[in-house]
């Protein structure tokens, strides 16, 4: 029953139990339901003694849902986690709801998956299951972006994009990061610092990041800062929202067969959301004022830009020659196989657009939130990097890349962020095939979670690891650090793409508003240490408000 998730298993016994109750008699009924149910129980049972039987360490486990129970009464995996390796030490085995997992600080196994035996471990598992309906393939956003796909469509993509994100590239976009810099520093200045109010810095970060990649991925104003209602906004929303989430993930981890059924002969998708369409009309909108204008390689300068080029429209006729017999939406809309690795679909190009979106909210936004916050309950440290920034600065009212070079206690902090509140509290890897690594046997399909958290505040690695020390990341400190023991970006070949776009991001912003603003704790902000949800992403339970001082 490898295909059969525990509630596609409950329907089918609830279907014996009603032929058993149409064609036999009481007696029988009642005995042959009682023998299923407890077959199905045992089953159950079985299942929940996979680490056990292999000597793995692990805590006792709901025959239903796992350790998902003992997550949720943690408020997250950071503090389960903490339990879990008091008590273990530094691997243990859990089941996330019907999925077994191996849970590991060991860098040298981390090593291993990640980059030794990456072949075995091709994979993060996303909850979007496989699908071979077309009609879901060539509407959804969600099952093509390049952090969702796998295998052979994963390194095409890949290979496709990665030179949008080269640091050669980015570096041409640092004015407009400045730009959408300079439009927060107003919407502070007119809506918190002359009403002495308290910045709510999620908010602020949030918008300001869809400005960004309004700017610098589109070439266009998302009005995130002139709009207090922006529909982009709401619409981003709609992804972050973890409650939907885990329940979609829930019913697509115990019902996978059900779900197939449905996708299979209904063209059901259960992450085909009105928010997916409504950015799926936005870039096919830009892409269409774009296809045809022979100008705009040379008239944009942005990240869609740039992966419109991935797609190769000029040389579509070469293209033509070996599909003869597809339609113009055929050739743009279905997968190319891999003897057409060097092009892109047009939804694998929406696709790509929609994560940078996403990320972009998610986890610049959540970053740059807490390093303000650090910034405001740290005010030696934020005196050290405003005296670094005006050093570098001087009286010059542009920044550029070789500004940034120069702030090494700038990168310092970002990096002390990233390590304290990684957007992702843990990653994780998919097996896919059967094998038996330091002594414990991987089914396909099993997961390996590494703890990045956890990883990052183990005392072994960083002493003190709730104080907020930049000078860890400086020079003699920083090259005495193991690198993987900083994983906030991920690790090998399934790293964050979009790693460079971020830290550009983040070090632009915070220069120019430090240099502008003394961030201090007002009424309502919350004190250290932080008490965080980690439920899917790392968030602060209170929300995070600062005052500001305009220093001009």
């Amino acid at each position: 029953m490898k295909d059969f998730g525990r509630g596609d298993e409950f329907i089918i016994i609830l279907i014996f139990i009603l032929l058993f109750y149409k064609f036999t008699q009481f007696y029988s009924f009642i005995i042959l339901s009682i023998l299923l149910l407890c077959f199905w129980l045992w089953r159950l049972y079985d299942k929940k003694q996979y680490w056990q039987k292999q000597g793995v360490p692990s805590s006792p486990a709901n025959l239903f849902v796992g350790h998902m129970k003992e997550v949720r009464s943690y408020n997250g995996v950071i503090e389960f986690e903490k339990e879990q390796f008091k008590k273990f030490g530094k691997t243990y085995g859990m089941y996330f709801l019907d999925m077994n997992c191996l849970v590991t600080m060991d860098l040298d196994l981390i090593k291993q998956i990640c980059i030794k035996d990456f072949a075995h471990f091709p994979a993060r598992f996303s909850g979007l299951p496989d699908t071979q309906n077309k009609k879901i393939i060539q509407k959804s956003l969600l099952r093509s972006m390049v952090s969702v796909i796998q295998g052979d469509d994963w390194r095409r993509v890949r290979n496709r994009i990665t030179p949008a994100f080269t640091t050669g590239k980015l570096k041409k976009i640092i004015p407009t990061i400045a730009e959408s810099s300079n439009h927060l520093i107003n919407y502070i200045s007119r809506k918190y610092v002359v009403t002495n109010e308290e910045i709510p810095l999620k908010e602020i970060f949030g918008r300001f990041a869809l400005d960004v990649i309004g700017r610098s991925g589109f070439s266009s104003d998302f009005k995130t800062f002139s709009d207090e209602d922006s529909e982009i906004v709401k619409q981003t929303l709609v992804f972050s929202n973890p409650a939907r989430n885990m329940v979609y993930f829930a019913f697509m981890t115990f019902f996978p067969f059900l779900n197939s059924l449905l996708e299979r002969f209904f063209s059901f998708d259960l992450w085909d959301m009105p928010a997916q369409r409504f950015f799926h009309g936005i870039m096919s909108k830009l892409y269409d004022e774009r296809k045809d204008d022979s100008e705009a390689k040379d008239k944009y300068n942005d990240i869609f830009q740039l992966l419109m080029n991935a797609v190769n429209d000029s040389e579509a006729s070469e293209l033509e020659d070996v599909t003869k017999g597809q339609t113009t939406d055929e050739l743009n809309n279905n997968l190319i196989t891999k003897q057409y690795d060097k092009y892109l679909s047009k939804i694998e190009l929406f696709a790509q657009g929609l994560i940078l979106l996403i990320a972009g909210y998610d986890t610049t936004g959540s970053v740059l939130q807490f390093a303000i916050y650090m910034l405001a309950m740290n005010p030696e440290v934020q005196a050290k990097l405003r005296e670094e920034i005006n050093c570098v600065l001087g009286e010059e009212e542009q920044i550029s890349y070789e500004h940034l070079k120069r702030m090494e206690y700038l990168q310092a902090v970002v990096q002390e962020t990233l390590r304290m509140y990684p957007p992702a509290p843990a990653s994780n890897r998919e097996c896919n095939s059967n094998l038996n690594i330091n002594g414990i046997n991987l089914r396909e399909g099993d997961l390996v979670f590494i703890p990045i958290y956890s990883i990052q505040h183990n005392e072994e690695f960083y002493p003190e690891p709730e104080k907020f020390k930049p000078e860890r990341f400086i020079r003699e400190e920083k090259t005495s650090l193991d690198p993987l023991t900083f994983l906030a970006f991920g690790l090998g070949q399934r790293n964050c793409i979009g790693m460079r776009f971020a830290e550009f991001q983040m070090h632009v912003v915070i220069a120019l508003i430090v240099r502008r603003f003394n961030f201090k704790p007002g009424p309502n902000s919350p004190s250290l240490p932080l008490e965080l949800e980690s439920i899917m992403l790392l968030r602060p339970k209170e929300k995070l408000v600062v005052l500001a001082e305009d220093l001009l």
